[in-house]
């Protein structure tokens, strides 16, 4: 994981330099924190690396889809533990109960977020979904997810484009990742996006 933060600091700082860039908010944390105990091992080991990332940006000009922005939102181990009522879950009568059990981990805007179900077996897998769901499964865990933010700086759902690889489900974010990839400092094709995240595909 070490690695994978390593990498996505280094390409963040390029990127907030970019003369194509404005950035409309930024408070990240690249130090670790001590209250990650009750978190499952894998964001154990995240958090021996940051307290937070937070930052919200977009290109200056647009495009042919119109403006492209972006967000990350890797929140403090102690609000990815929390209760997520009126969020997630909502109490209903007859709703899942494993709602409750699930934890975000980037809320990255109010409509959708990335996050896991906290179960026994500890696999941790993510997935994309917005409140009252559908979930779709990213097939990924979070050193994963890391490495992909490296290489779209949190476009704005830009998750999408895993859901559409895994299910065929078509969204236009797949082509604006297509169209604006090159623009991220990791200056990948979106083949070899794709080719990546085949490789780091877990579930």
């Amino acid at each position: 994981m070490k690695d994978q933060i390593n990498l996505f600091n280094k390409y963040l700082t390029q990127f907030i330099n970019q003369q194509d860039v404005e950035i409309t908010d930024s408070d990240s944390d690249f130090y670790p924190t001590d209250n990650w105990n009750s978190l499952p091992e894998n964001l154990q080991e995240l958090y021996h690396h940051i307290t937070r990332i937070k930052i919200r940006w977009h290109f200056k000009e647009e495009g042919a889809f119109g403006r492209v922005e972006g967000s990350v939102h890797i929140l403090e181990c102690n609000a990815v533990a929390g209760s997520w009522e009126n969020i997630v879950w909502f109490g209903y009568p007859g709703e899942d109960s494993t709602l409750q059990k699930f934890r975000i981990v980037d809320y990255f805007s109010n409509e959708n977020f990335v996050g896991y179900f906290e179960n026994d077996s500890g696999n941790n897998e993510l997935y994309y979904c917005s409140p009252g769901g559908p979930f779709y499964s990213l097939k990924i865990g979070l050193k994963g997810y890391i490495t992909l933010l490296t290489y779209t700086m949190g476009m704005l759902n830009w998750q999408r484009s895993l859901v559409q690889l895994n299910s065929g489900i078509a969204f236009p974010e797949t082509e604006i990742l297509k169209q604006n990839i090159s623009r991220f400092p990791a200056n990948i094709a979106y083949s070899d996006f794709v080719q990546e995240y085949n490789k780091l595909k877990q579930f």
